[in-house]
């Protein structure tokens, strides 16, 4: 082949044209010009996984991957979906996974962002280095189809671990509504674990509606002595966490379910809250449930840093890892069982 070019290339050099030299050398144009690509193909796809020493093929595979989406409130992306087979014993990367979901049309919608905020807003957003410091509380609609009316649910937040401590769905938000949500929240989270409220330094942060500046709700915050944090007018994003929360509660709930009646969206609202706290993965909680998040954190295992001017969480010993019988919140963790080495704790960094 480079003979044959070498020798078009003197016939054009003594004044043949180029069409009549390809004629003599008996070569197409498109041959003569074609370059090769050095380019690599990569690695040649694999159509088995190892789980648990055992192979399996990529149908069962994707079957797996369907019962896992095809739980209630999980909209789990490629890279959750590869964090949960992992923890099941699958020896496999998140590129085999998106190529999997990829064919099988199971991705998520890709995510347009129309929406920019000003950065300063963003960054005076609050920042919690411990649990029941910040707890953001806001007010959502839930649309209720057989009554054609709307309900309004009401949850506490905490801007640490994300948990939605509680919560309640009714036809009401007057003051007396939230003054007895927290007095609930009170009973359930604090009055348990032998703590004075009034030591606490909780602040609780809320817009300016009329059920949080009502003198209920201001004489419930002195008498424990908590303290009101209420937001600039039109800046919803410095109670973004508890925006997030509501919209995920708009993607897996209000968009998925119609409401014949209010006892009925309790029901589901009860089993997205257990799912939301218990069992659905947080990217920002090291892919862990808030639950499960909080007893690693309360055992010592989990340390925070600060990193350009945020919090993020790391595991305290380098390369202990979670398997599906340590997402459990009581069940010992994974990390127990050298806690007493010799070689102490890692940070990763």
């Amino acid at each position: 082949m480079g003979q044959k070019k070498e020798l078009i290339r003197q016939y054009v050099g003594s004044g043949l044209r180029l069409s009549d030299a390809l004629q003599i050398a008996k070569l197409s144009k498109s041959t003569y010009y074609y370059k090769r690509n050095f380019k690599t193909t990569g690695r040649t796809k694999t159509s088995q996984t190892n789980v648990n020493g055992q192979l399996k093929s990529d149908n069962e595979v994707v079957k797996r991957i369907r019962e896992i989406l095809g739980l209630e409130f999980i909209d789990y992306g490629y890279r959750k979906v590869t964090v949960q087979l992992k923890r099941e014993g699958y020896k496999i990367g998140k590129k085999k996974v998106y190529r999997l979901m990829s064919e099988n049309n199971l991705l998520n919608p890709t995510k347009i962002r129309t929406q920019v905020f000003n950065k300063e807003i963003i960054r005076s957003k609050p920042k919690a280095d411990k649990p029941l410091k910040i707890i953001e509380l806001d007010i959502k609609y839930i649309y209720i189809e057989g009554n054609k009316r709307h309900a309004y649910l009401i949850t506490l937040l905490d801007v640490f671990h994300r948990q939605a401590y509680n919560w309640t769905l009714s036809y009401s938000m007057s003051a007396k509504v939230v003054v007895d949500l927290i007095l609930k929240f009170v009973d359930d989270h604090i009055i348990p674990c032998g703590v004075d409220p009034s030591t606490l330094e909780l602040s609780f942060r809320s817009d300016n509606g009329t059920q949080f500046i009502s003198n209920a709700y201001r004489r419930l915050m002195e008498k424990f002595n908590f303290t009101a944090v209420y937001i600039p007018p039109a800046t919803p994003q410095l109670n973004g966490h508890i925006e997030s929360f509501h919209s995920t509660v708009q993607k897996l709930v209000c968009d998925k379910y119609e409401f014949e009646n209010l006892s009925y969206a309790i029901e589901v609202f009860e089993r997205f809250f257990d799912t939301y706290n218990n069992h659905r993965y947080l990217s920002c909680l090291l892919d862990l449930p808030p639950n499960v998040f909080i007893t690693f954190w309360n055992k010592g295992l989990i340390v925070l840093k600060e990193v350009k001017n945020k919090y993020k969480f790391f595991f305290k010993e380098e390369g202990a890892g979670i398997d599906n019988q340590t997402l459990d919140p009581n069940s010992p963790s994974p990390f127990e069982v050298n806690l007493n080495n010799d070689l102490g704790f890692f940070w990763v960094s």
